[in-house]
Formats: structure tokens, sequence, C-alpha cells
């Protein structure tokens, strides 16, 4: 660290660090892809949603299998183990150590192939995923912050307020009042 200010980022075998002004220890700057990734978070979600309200001309509420995304599936890459790993971050589970154990693989292996073909981290991915979901839940539902964060498997109401600050720069109800509509509370059957 010798030499470097606060601020300035330094690069020391393959991995690129920078000096916090509020945190003496070095923190680990993400990779950046010097290429175009082959696939998106997008192609991957699921919609938590499952039917959509509709109404008879009696009057009389019905639901119909809905899905959002303009692909019915989500995406299958044909690369087993990836499209594994996919499943499991869908299914909630926080980090990638007990799937990598599972399979006898390390973490950076999982981590070096999620980033060639997503250019995310299994980290980030995950993030991002989950914030896709967020938003979701946020704009068709009026689940509580608690429930919101077991819902998407952020977890704690801390790490949803601060998933949610960092991605959009406001509180979760903030946002919730910015994207919902009239009507858009109750419009989608969730799971």
């Amino acid at each position: 660290m010798g030499g470097y200010k606060y601020g300035e980022a330094w690069k020391h075998r393959n991995n690129r660090y920078w000096i916090s002004k509020y945190n003496t220890r070095e923190q680990y700057l993400p990779r950046k892809a010097k290429f175009e990734p082959q696939f998106t978070v997008e192609q991957f979600w699921r919609s938590p949603l499952k039917a959509k309200r509709r109404y008879a001309t009696d009057g009389e509420r019905t639901w119909v299998e809905w899905d959002p995304l303009p692909v019915k599936e989500p995406l299958k890459t044909g690369i087993k183990i990836f499209d594994e790993w996919v499943d499991y971050v869908a299914e909630g589970h926080p980090n990638s150590k007990k799937f990598c154990e599972r399979y006898g693989l390390e973490t950076s292996d999982i981590n070096s192939m999620v980033f060639i073909l997503t250019g995310h981290s299994t980290t980030s991915f995950a993030m991002a995923y989950k914030l896709l979901t967020l938003d979701v839940l946020l704009r068709y539902t009026d689940l509580s912050c608690k429930e919101l964060a077991r819902q998407t498997g952020i977890g704690s109401t801390n790490n949803l307020f601060i998933m949610s600050k960092t991605a959009w720069g406001v509180a979760p109800i903030t946002r919730r009042k910015a994207i919902q509509k009239p009507g858009d509370v109750g419009r989608y059957k969730f799971q």
C-alpha cells in the first residue's frame, strides 16, 4: 500500500485494489470485461408473478397464467454446470460456496465461468437477479420490507435498504411510490 493516497487504485498480481478514506484495509475492485458478454442477467430471470387477474363480464375475478418475459422459459445455455448454478441462484441461495462443494469446484472456477459468459462476478449476478425480482415485487405487491427481503433472498431489511440505495439511489418504499401505478397492486398473483 505504500505510496498510495486515499481513493487511488493500485494493481497487485492481477487484482485491482483501492484505498478507502473510511477504511484502512484494502478493498477489492470488481473486474470489468473487455469483451461483450454472451448473456445478460435478464435472459435467465424468472418472474415471481405467475397469474394475471382477469374480470369476467359478470364482474367475477379469475386468474390466467401469465409470464411477463418475452421468452416463456428462462434461457438454457447448454452448459450444464452454469445452468444448474443459475437455478441455484434462482432458488435464493446466498452464495456459491455450497454449490461448489457439491460439485467439487473452487469458487474461483464458477466465478470465472460466470464472468466469461455474463460479464458479472457470481455476487454481482446474484444481486442483479435479486434486484430484478425486487423491482417487480415493489411495483405489483404491497409486501412489507421484511417480507420483500425474505421473498427476494436479500435476507434482512438492512440489506434490502442498502441494495435499493445502491441500485436506485432511494429507499425501497420511495422506489415503490415512483414505479407503482394505480391498479398495479393485486393485478398479478404472486407465486
